[in-house]
């Protein structure tokens, strides 16, 4: 041992030296006053300064559509109120609640809930924590997570549901997938977010080969169908379809549905102002029925009596329709279109000049 430390410090070139106790002690003076003014800048009198725990939070494996929760701590090591102004998340998926107020010397938190109905594999969402530390306006915190699947839903295409002319419903394979664990599979408590959207399964019992869109299907494999049904919510919206699976990795399982419908009437206005004719108030309005509807079938009712409404047929789907008043002011009129079991209202108003 002794020839080796012996060629180390020929190697180096100079045998070692022991360092003088006085050269020692002004090294740790030296540091010590750099800590202590070090400290003294990031924790001013008056100021706030946040500290976190743990910036970046790994929730490990979580089942595909449900929630899971992160907490992060919040530290007030200053001497004003810490005052958290704004958090920023990177996606929709993930919503945050705080203390908006820490005293100095208090702990706070921020709660971030993460859905992940929209996510799969390996995930990492960013939030930005804003706060009135002088040091540090902006941290950024991380929660990490493993989406995991006991099902698969085939084709992997988005669910988007529209009220078109020969649009089919919307249907899915669902198939219990190796990585599912303990469990029965079976689809249990299906229900969608809105009461139009009608939502079934059925379970396969014969090998069928590919059709209408869908993989070839096994034994034990299930069928979603989803198709409208009574009065939807026109415009688009972002509903939602869950059902039970009994497995022990995904016992739950949130669709997003994406629905795009058009009313069954589409109208340029959504007031009709008369304009003064002579005696009376008048105005003529265009629109349209929607492609795949019989606009024979149309019906417009005017409310309240002495309102009329005359509806001629122009090209294709398109409509005019010439409304009527006696005269005298108008403010809660309306024509109301049936067509097909749906309805559209619109509001008629006439204020006679003066």
């Amino acid at each position: 041992m002794r020839q080796i430390k012996d060629g180390v410090r020929r190697h180096v070139g100079q045998p070692e030296r022991p360092v003088p106790p006085s050269l020692l002690r002004g090294i740790g003076l030296l540091v010590l006053s750099g800590l202590l003014c070090a400290t003294a800048g990031a924790a001013k009198a008056g100021e706030p300064l946040l500290l976190v725990t743990q910036t970046e939070i790994d929730l490990g494996d979580i089942p595909k559509g449900l929630y899971a929760e992160a907490r992060f701590e919040l530290r007030n090591a200053g001497t004003a109120d810490l005052r958290v102004l704004e958090v920023k998340s990177g996606c929709a998926c993930t919503v945050a609640t705080y203390d908006e107020v820490i005293p100095p010397g208090g702990v706070g938190q921020l709660t971030a809930t993460l859905s992940t109905e929209t996510l799969n594999g390996m995930v990492g969402q960013g939030i930005s924590l804003i706060t009135n530390d002088p040091t540090s306006p902006t941290t950024a915190l991380v929660i990490r997570a493993k989406i995991v699947t006991a099902v698969r839903i085939l084709p992997e295409a988005p669910l988007v549901l529209r009220n078109r002319a020969g649009e089919p419903p919307v249907r899915r394979v669902i198939r219990r997938s190796l990585s599912a664990g303990h469990g029965f599979f079976a689809i249990a408590g299906l229900r969608a977010s809105a009461p139009w959207i009608d939502a079934r399964a059925r379970k396969v019992r014969e090998p069928l080969p590919a059709s209408d869109g869908l993989p070839a299907v096994t034994p034990g494999d299930w069928i979603l169908e989803l198709r409208l049904d009574g009065q939807p919510t026109y415009g688009r919206r972002r509903e939602r379809v869950e059902f039970k699976t009994g497995l022990e990795r995904q016992p739950l399982v949130r669709l997003v549905v994406q629905t795009e419908l058009l009313a069954p009437v589409q109208l340029a206005v959504e007031r009709l102002f008369l304009q003064a004719s002579g005696d009376n108030a008048e105005e003529t309005l265009s629109f349209t029925v929607r492609e795949g509807l019989d606009r024979s079938t149309l019906v417009v009712q005017a409310l309240p009596d002495g309102l009329t409404v005359q509806v001629e047929p122009g090209d294709g789907q398109a409509l005019t329709a010439r409304v009527r008043w006696p005269g005298g002011k108008l403010d809660q009129g309306r024509l109301i279109f049936t067509i097909a079991d749906e309805q559209v209202e619109l509001a008629v108003l006439y204020e006679p000049l003066r």
